[in-house]
């Protein structure tokens, strides 16, 4: 409840129904016996430790229930119709050819081959879960999706576990090699920031489709204080001239929470949320909350608040209304760091900032002087 008060709702909702949020929730989603270990082959993305089934079955049923329908077909149906009404696009659905593209989050990994067994990135079986989604159920050809993280390698899991059932999908990363595309920058510098400090150019896929899925997962953050759907598209930024693969968006770590503290701030993840080729191509939010995560480098952690009940989180999160997911989540993160005084205290120490950059996402009302977000 600080600084915004419950129930005090900000700015104007959006989506089918303006603001739904559907949090699915199933213990069966992972094995509650799996323990990270430093070295281990024991993997947590191991079909063992994830039940693919599962975990179709709760992305199914959530977008039903956002949607409002029985049948999955006419969820997406409703949830392509809403997008295309908001966009001037007319009431109508999704048309052969028009091109998806993912952001997925696999930052954490990327780091260290020993400590792999212990951090998260996105579930594959949520991947194949969406995938499955898009392809059989509205019919989208797999050459007309592109999927990965911009930096990031599409390791070999993903290879072994994901494009092995949808080979056709353009996947990228910052390398490119086996299989993968290398993210191609944009000509232009089309991401221009706010606050006229910088300006970036963003993965070629973005400006090539019609629709964004924005697919963060569910983890804290040190600077931050969480890391989910605005701030994903940390991994969007490209520097003019630079190789993907090199990318670290370090520029913009000034006006993360950790580094701008208060509220009234320049908060760049604003532009992020609301630039026309990140956030407002965006059709359908999903949260991976499969594993939960703690810090930059996604520690895997059980969650010892309810309805967890010290298991790991099985939650997947999903709408349209970026704002009112983002919030809901951090709700989630901020309770689990109130009952668990152990934890290192990002989502409660940088409670006034994540609400500053979440309120100026909802309204013009909480913009800092100076700053009009484009």
């Amino acid at each position: 409840t600080f600084p915004v008060a419950s129930n005090n709702p900000v700015g104007e909702a959006k989506g089918i129904f303006p603001g739904r949020v559907v949090w699915a929730h199933d213990v069966n989603a992972t094995n509650e016996y799996y323990v990270p270990t430093k070295s281990s082959t024991d993997f947590w993305y191991s079909d063992i430790n994830v039940d693919e089934d599962v975990v179709k079955e709760m992305l199914s049923e959530a977008l039903m229930k956002y949607a409002g329908t029985e049948n999955i077909k006419d969820a997406w149906d409703a949830i392509f119709k809403a997008y295309n009404s908001s966009h001037g696009r007319g009431n109508v659905g999704y048309k052969t050819g028009e091109k998806i593209a993912f952001k997925i989050n696999l930052t954490n990994q990327s780091c260290s081959t020993a400590e792999r067994p212990l951090r998260m990135d996105v579930a594959p079986q949520l991947l194949n879960a969406v995938l499955h989604e898009l392809v059989d159920n509205v019919g989208v050809a797999q050459a007309d999706i592109f999927m990965g993280d911009p930096y990031r390698e599409f390791r070999k899991e993903y290879r072994d576990m994901v494009m092995s059932k949808y080979p056709n999908v353009y996947y990228v990363d910052g390398a490119g090699g086996n299989g993968v595309h290398q993210t191609k920058p944009s000509v232009n510098a089309v991401l221009k920031f706010s606050n006229k400090a910088l300006q970036s150019t963003l993965p070629q896929q973005y400006l090539d489709a019609t629709y964004v899925i924005n697919l963060p997962s569910l983890k804290t953050h040190n600077e931050g204080g969480i890391t989910l759907i605005a701030k994903n598209h940390q991994g969007s930024f490209l520097e003019k001239g630079s190789d993907p693969r090199g990318q670290y968006a370090i520029k913009m770590h000034p006006y993360l929470p950790a580094n701008s503290r208060g509220t009234r701030k320049y908060r760049h993840t604003v532009d992020y949320m609301g630039h026309e080729q990140t956030g407002g191509k965006g059709l359908i939010y999903i949260v991976d909350g499969i594993w939960g995560g703690e810090s930059w480098e996604g520690w895997i952690k059980k969650f010892k608040s309810a309805p967890f009940n010290d298991d790991y989180p099985n939650s997947l999160f999903v709408g349209q209304d970026p704002v009112a997911l983002e919030s809901v989540c951090y709700d989630i993160l901020f309770q689990e760091y109130a009952v668990d005084a152990t934890k290192k205290n990002y989502p409660i120490q940088f409670k006034a900032e994540i609400a500053d950059y979440l309120s100026q996402c909802a309204s013009k009302e909480f913009w800092p002087a100076g700053v009009t977000y484009d």
